[in-house]
């Protein structure tokens, strides 16, 4: 499904970054439908008016936090699968820029479904809507469900959407391996998306030791590597066995 191939003016229209408009008084952690170019109603899409919620509160229960990136601002957590898979996004070389919970989606059906994604990402200079659950999302029905639902949408509306699972963010050893790059990674500090991203430290003020560079790149090959596998696979292959 990442594969379809529209027209002309639906690829144009896709390969917009849905982030790049702004409001009179921005709000922080907010995107609403009016940061959302026009041209992405162009291919059926229906943006709801309703806020995307706050993730980070002082009540709450579960992990949730502040992931600290080069390649977005204000980029939130509430579990600790979306937490694995920031790091990865963060350090593959073939994401460009995130966003967390960009905006509320109202689609079309009855009964009515408003869908957030968890996010959404600029791969190889194309925007994808992101899902994260945990492998065994299928024994929830209403959860299993929904999603179906959601994923026929974007489907039919040739939107490129990527469901990534917590197996596929957990092969041996790389969390733990991006968790240490990360603590020696120069922190991001205010974001500027006019940084390479991609680089050890995109501020240039360290010289990082060879074998560190090494470390560095090793994990971004394979996270580019896990991304590419995920975007190779139908979303609506995990359906099959419900």
């Amino acid at each position: 499904m990442t594969k379809h191939q529209g027209g002309a003016s639906t690829s144009q229209a896709m390969s917009l970054n849905l982030s790049v408009g702004r409001r009179t008084k921005p709000r922080p952690g907010r995107f609403s439908q009016l940061e959302i170019p026009t041209a992405i109603r162009n291919i059926g899409q229906m943006l709801s008016d309703r806020k995307v919620r706050e993730i980070v509160t002082v009540s709450g229960r579960g992990v949730r936090g502040r992931f600290p990136s080069y390649k977005g601002k204000l980029l939130n957590f509430e579990s600790l699968i979306e937490e694995d898979a920031l790091r990865v996004l963060n350090v593959a070389s073939s994401v460009s820029s995130l966003i967390t919970q960009p905006c509320v989606f109202a689609m079309p059906g009855s009964p009515r479904l408003r869908y957030t994604p968890d996010l959404q990402a600029t791969m190889y200079g194309r925007d994808y809507f992101v899902e994260i659950k945990p492998a065994d999302f299928q024994k929830n029905s209403h959860v299993a469900a929904r999603l179906r639902r959601v994923i026929s949408h974007f489907n039919t509306s040739q939107t490129p959407f990527l469901l990534i699972l917590d197996t596929d963010l957990r092969p041996a050893g790389l969390q733990e391996e991006l968790k240490a790059l990360l603590r020696l990674r120069p922190a991001p500090g205010r974001y500027d998306p006019t940084l390479d991203s991609i680089q050890w430290d995109p501020h240039q003020t360290q010289t990082a030791p060879p074998a560190l560079l090494h470390r560095w790149y090793a994990a971004q090959r394979e996270c580019d590597a896990l991304l590419q596998r995920v975007m190779r696979r139908d979303p609506d292959a995990l359906f099959e066995h419900i």
